[in-house]
């Protein structure tokens, strides 16, 4: 499904590339600020149905001028990316109202989710309408989740824990058996079975960073790596890699997006967010 789009903020920006990457094609109108976007606007040069607004920190916004952006645009839903400075801005901050709200590596799973939404005939979260809250958009979430489920006519995808918690444990081995994966807690020490994907607990401690290489090194054929990360910057996933990351996902986990990650690192769906 075509949409139109109005991208603004600094789209250049490393932490927002997955967002022109999936907008590549389409119709798009980039500003750099607000401004820039309602004297679009006013001139009838566009007709958005989709706003993507790049904060790259908090307060970047000024809440009145999005006010008058929706003024020029009613019909239009908005959705609030966030860069990695904003973390915390529901405790420290002044969230923008009426938005769709995701971190910048939210983007990817959820956009590639939305598309799969729109072919099935489902309103994406971006559609809700623009006083919903965050509670509605879990519920909406959760009442109706994309179409992207493990392949149940194949062998259970086996999937290697890899935390020193037994909490992270727990919690992961629990949502990968509602997810239709078996669980295995990865002991460093041990030899494994070979496994589908490897979700790893990261906290930066170089511990861990030994613990995921003995385990990498015991299997013959290299899992694809999911790592869980604290805040993640745009830079760890590059960083990451060199230790045989595959991708990240950021804490806390949506199970939604968790659900995506396995599918696609599996070769399920493309990893390239399909755009609209």
């Amino acid at each position: 499904m075509d949409c139109s789009v109005l991208l603004i903020g600094g789209s250049q920006s490393r932490e927002f590339a997955a967002v022109r990457e999936s907008l590549r094609g389409r119709r798009v109108a980039d500003c750099p600020e607000i401004a820039a976007a309602i004297g679009m606007l006013a001139a009838g040069q566009q007709e958005p149905e989709l706003i993507i607004l790049l904060q790259a920190w908090p307060s970047e916004f000024d809440p009145a001028a999005l006010e008058e952006l929706r003024r020029r645009a009613p019909l239009a839903r908005v959705v609030n990316i966030l860069g990695s400075w904003c973390e915390g801005e529901t405790r420290s901050g002044t969230p923008l109202a009426g938005t769709t709200r995701l971190y910048w590596h939210q983007w990817q799973a959820h956009c590639a989710l939305d598309e799969i939404q729109m072919a099935a005939g489902v309103c994406p979260s971006w559609g809700l309408p623009v006083t919903a809250t965050e509670e509605d958009r879990l519920l909406w979430a959760a009442e109706h989740p994309a179409p992207v489920f493990l392949d149940k006519g194949k062998e259970l995808p086996i999937v290697g824990i890899l935390s020193n918690q037994q909490a992270t444990w727990e919690w992961l081995a629990s949502a990968c058996e509602q997810l239709g994966c078996r669980a295995i807690w990865l002991r460093p020490d041990q030899v494994h079975e070979r496994l589908s994907v490897i979700l790893w607990g990261y906290a930066g401690d170089p511990s861990e960073e030994s613990q995921l290489s003995a385990v990498l090194a015991s299997q013959s054929d290299r899992p694809p790596v999911l790592a869980l990360v604290t805040f993640p910057r745009a830079g760890d996933l590059q960083d990451l890699s060199r230790l045989g990351v595959t991708a990240l996902i950021g804490k806390p986990v949506r199970l939604d997006e968790l659900r995506w990650h396995l599918q696609s690192l599996q070769g399920g769906v493309e990893r390239t967010a399909p755009g609209w």
